[in-house]
């Protein structure tokens, strides 16, 4: 019976890496262990994610500049491209300063599993307690 595995490196990119062979005692073919050094490895649980900041002041600081804009500078042609273009421009500056994006650390919950009705939750519990009296007492009946 035999197992093989193929890995594949770009060397230009991964360059500290070793691979040395390993005997493993059942038969005349080594097995090759591949260990990478010093790699930075990211929680796979955890990563990044790029929202707007919207909460109640800065949709006030947005409702405020849009208030206080002078629009005169849109309508000055009569060409409607042009006051598109002129009120998009303007908007969009208004929009992406007050409400900016923000860089927030998303963490996975791994412990989320709402299958767990509180009768499984409850059967743990007891069975936990079970098992700790169980573990501190020489009964058999228990």
């Amino acid at each position: 019976m035999t197992a093989i595995d193929n890995s594949f490196i770009d060397k230009y990119r991964n360059k500290n890496f070793t691979i040395n062979p390993l005997p493993n005692g059942l038969s005349d073919h080594y097995a090759q262990v591949l260990v990478f050094n010093n790699t930075n490895i990211q929680n796979p649980f955890t990563y990044p994610i790029i929202r707007r900041n919207i909460n109640k002041f800065t949709i006030s600081e947005f409702k405020l500049h849009l208030i206080y804009k002078s629009w005169d500078n849109v309508f000055y042609d009569d060409k409607v491209n042009t006051v598109l273009h002129n009120f998009l421009s303007t908007y969009q500056r208004i929009f992406y300063h007050s409400l900016p994006l923000k860089k927030y650390i998303y963490i996975h919950n791994q412990n989320n599993k709402t299958w767990i009705t509180a009768g499984i939750k409850e059967s743990c519990i007891h069975k936990r307690k079970i098992h700790m009296l169980s573990r501190n007492t020489k009964n058999p009946e228990l």
